[in-house]
């Protein structure tokens, strides 16, 4: 991944070599490496460097007839597939020359035929004066916009407009409101005061001196009619595959996290398979160990690693958390700081800084795609699929909870049907709009900042992008605003260092899928108990271990988290921190809550304990960081 950023004055008058000079200054510098700059008349745009990538690269990719000037950041999924369709030779051409070429053929059709889940493009139309943002549907890279000293400016980083545009850095209230307590729902907005996000799956227009904002993104779905239990699987595998080898195909050495779950150890094990029958550089697996502790997971890595016959890398997991490098990155980055993850134990790892990969295959979405849960009854039972829903109760054919399973079936099948509330937590999972504001944060603050509002609110602001209820309540979790604001600290931490994440279970064909498989085969009955990941577990015999496979359990890293927030507080006394000082929480809530888990530490940090309020405990530490390393305004 690279990073872009550009600029069009909106009067459409001539950019001046100051306002470039400033702007291309703002960009990040990567490997001794300036942002590369394509300007004419009133537009400029840049595209930082990859330490990879050709020192004489373009900064810009055109069109055949000269009209179109495209920027692209991130990746195109099945390029193949694509280039075939342009009658182009894909190894002759970048990401950026498939996107231009496509919307040069096809128009504004481009937009829907481009597969993808981490990119975004920029292209400016020299004809019409017109330029065009998009953004991809599952929304992985980010992009910001605003309007400042009759500019309208774009960045794939917050920063790099702050910066380029030398930014007033104030806080965006409502939405470090929405990130304290972990329940950040706005879909255009950021941390910044004038910096807006442009949402998954949207897209941008400025023409003629007017903007406009619109959702592009509609599901495309595949007819399932007629498919066999069996049928299910193979096609699972089926998509898988071809969206594993698409993730492999890289120009340099690819690395694989594997913590033992069974969503990363499917990828490693896949992985290897398929390298081992097709021929390539079988990927490095690094995994961090974290012995004696609850989230622990050495015995099935272990057995991953043994099965596959790999040489993995291995971090220590031990390692205190590191704040002096937590707050160097969200000096640099301005970003509040990451939670202890694989990041940064694999950074302090020799072994990983001299492998330098180019691409990271990871085991995210396995949960979010596979888990499973009830919402699907409602659609079987509107649509009069009665033979599917039943068999979705009643897999096992056990009878002795029929109550039970009625009950599912009224409230996940019959209820949301009959009651608009109960319909709008089934399209959106992740929002609950009853929860009461947090005692933590001050009450007159939130209500000035009208954040129970903006929760209210949110539900209406998330685009319909599915013709089911069922697909619908797959799809909303995917666009959560706080998925981006957790991922974008280790996007940009691996951006920095060239590397590419890459998830094989977000594989746009292989979700176009999963959106309308029918529910009662990702989660059901199994000798009377609930089995989640079902269609993985079936299509994973003969792949994974079997104490793997079968595993029900989850690593819990609750205890890490809070081992860090401890040590950043045993420093710093509560009353002293910046959202405190500002009046936006309460400094008796957040002692008290700081002794609660102080009380477990002494306690010899016993497990399971109470992680109700530890998130929001987390995001006000790390709230503090970015406004004290970020220089916010008060």
């Amino acid at each position: 991944m690279t990073g872009l950023a550009g600029i069009l004055r909106t009067d459409y008058s001539d950019l001046d070599q100051e306002t470039l000079r400033c702007f291309r200054s703002g960009l990040p510098v990567r490997a001794g490496r300036v942002p590369r700059l394509w300007t004419e008349g009133a537009v400029a745009l840049l595209r930082c460097c990859s330490p990879w990538e050709d020192s004489v690269a373009p900064a810009v990719s055109v069109s055949r007839d000269g009209r179109l000037v495209a920027l692209f950041d991130g990746r195109l999924s099945h390029r193949r597939d694509l280039a075939h369709r342009l009658q182009v030779k894909a190894d002759a051409c970048s990401d950026a020359e498939l996107a231009v070429t496509a919307f040069a053929q096809w128009g504004e059709m481009a937009t829907h035929e481009l597969e993808g889940i981490d990119y975004t493009l920029a292209i400016w139309d020299r004809h019409q004066r017109r330029l065009l943002l998009q953004r991809s549907p599952m929304g992985w890279r980010p992009l910001y916009w605003c309007e400042s000293q009759g500019l309208l400016a774009f960045a794939t980083e917050a920063r790099m407009l702050l910066n380029g545009l030398n930014l007033e850095r104030r806080a965006d209230e409502a939405a470090v409101a929405e990130l304290m307590v972990m329940r950040f729902v706005t879909q255009t907005g950021s941390l910044w005061q004038g910096i807006h996000a442009l949402p998954a799956g949207s897209r941008l227009d400025w023409v003629c001196g007017r903007r406009r904002v619109s959702h592009w993104h509609r599901v495309k779905t595949e007819s399932l009619g007629g498919l066999s239990t069996e049928d299910h699987v193979e096609r699972f595998r089926s998509l898988f595959d071809a969206g594993m080898r698409d993730c492999l195909d890289s120009p340099g050495p690819v690395a694989a996290h594997l913590s033992g779950g069974l969503d990363s150890s499917t990828v490693v094990m896949r992985a290897a398979q398929l390298i081992r029958v097709d021929g390539g550089q079988m990927p490095v697996v690094a995994t961090v160990r974290y012995p004696g502790e609850a989230c622990d997971e050495s015995r099935y890595s272990d057995a991953v690693i043994e099965a596959a016959h790999i040489e993995p890398i291995i971090a220590d997991g031990l390692m205190p958390y590191d704040w002096s490098t937590a707050e160097a990155e969200a000096h640099r980055f301005l970003l509040p700081p990451m939670r202890p993850a694989i990041a940064h134990p694999l950074a302090a790892s020799p072994q990983w800084k001299a492998l330098q990969p180019r691409v990271v295959l990871t085991g995210e979405g396995g949960d979010d795609w596979l888990g499973g849960h009830y919402n699907y009854l409602a659609s079987q039972f509107r649509h009069g699929q009665f033979g599917q829903l039943l068999e979705g109760l009643f897999s096992d054919r056990i009878a002795d909870d029929v109550p039970r399973r009625l009950l599912y079936l009224w409230r996940h099948g019959i209820r949301p049907l009959m009651k608009a509330d109960d319909r709008l937590r089934l399209c959106f999972p992740h929002l609950n709009p009853q929860l009461q504001v947090p005692t933590l944060l001050q009450p007159d603050w939130a209500r000035r900042v009208d954040l129970a509002g903006r929760w209210q609110r949110a539900p209406q602001e998330t685009p319909a992008i599915a013709d089911t209820l069922w697909g619908q309540s797959r799809y909303a979790p995917f666009v959560m605003a706080r998925r981006r604001m957790a991922w974008e600290p280790l996007l940009a931490l691996y951006d920095e260092a060239g590397l590419q994440l890459r998830h094989p279970f977000h594989d746009p064909r292989l979700t176009a899928y999963l959106f309308e498989i029918p529910g009662h085969l990702l989660r059901r009955h199994v000798g009377g108990k609930s089995v989640s990941k079902w269609l993985l577990r079936e299509a994973t015999r003969d792949v994974l271990p079997e104490p793997v496979r079968n595993r029900q359990d989850k690593a819990n890293f609750s205890s890490k988290i809070a081992d860090a927030v401890l040590d950043r507080m045993a420093q710093r006394d509560p009353w002293r921190l910046q959202p405190v000082q500002r009046g936006w929480v309460s400094g008796d809530s957040l002692e008290a809550l700081v002794a609660q888990y102080r009380l477990w530490q002494r306690k010899g940090r016993p497990f399971p304990f109470d992680t109700g309020r530890l998130s929001t405990l987390w995001a006000v530490v790390a709230v503090d960081t970015w406004l004290e390393q970020a220089a916010v305004c008060g």
